[in-house]
């Protein structure tokens, strides 16, 4: 069994969560028009307000259905970076957790709009931001602590991330 964690992230979905809210506000409001142009009407359509009706609550209740399918794909895939004593790990759904040792971390950097953690393999691409820290935080966290393990130091963090450092 690993180490526990000295610290650990996730990508933030605050972004996209954002898109999914209003693009599924849009289909509620169109229905809900129609439901009330239907309502202030009060035109005899024979038969045909009925399918207008219909067509009007399937558009409020698309809005909803949207939002839970949308959720569930954010949040059911589990992404988490997360910093140990003997290294870094970095873990994709229900793969295996990809870890690579201070001795054979790289100088993490920015490239794309994705930072870049070149390891022993193949160098990882994470998403940014992460919640609870700027990239450029979990940079200098990054290299400060394969300074220590490199000189023999004890890895300890020197303090939480500060909430200056949160986006």
């Amino acid at each position: 069994m690993p180490p526990p964690a000295l610290v650990w992230y996730r990508p933030s979905i605050r972004r996209q969560a954002t898109q999914a809210s209003v693009r599924a506000m849009l289909p509620i409001v169109v229905g809900a028009l129609g439901i009330g142009a239907l309502r202030v009407a009060r035109v005899d359509f024979g038969n045909g307000w009925i399918v207008g009706y219909l067509a009007a609550i399937a558009l409020v209740a698309m809005g909803p259905l949207y939002l839970i399918t949308r959720f569930g794909e954010l949040i059911g895939r589990e992404r988490v970076f997360s910093i140990h004593m003997d290294g870094v790990r970095w873990l994709v759904g229900n793969n295996p957790p990809s870890f690579c040792s201070w001795a054979d971390l790289g100088e993490p950097h920015l490239a794309d709009g994705e930072l870049v953690v070149p390891n022993a393999d193949e160098p990882w691409r994470l998403p940014q931001p992460f919640e609870g820290i700027t990239t450029d935080a979990l940079v200098r966290q990054l290299l400060e602590l394969r300074q220590k393990a490199l000189l023999g130091l004890p890895i300890r963090l020197r303090s939480p991330p500060l909430v200056a450092d949160r986006e």
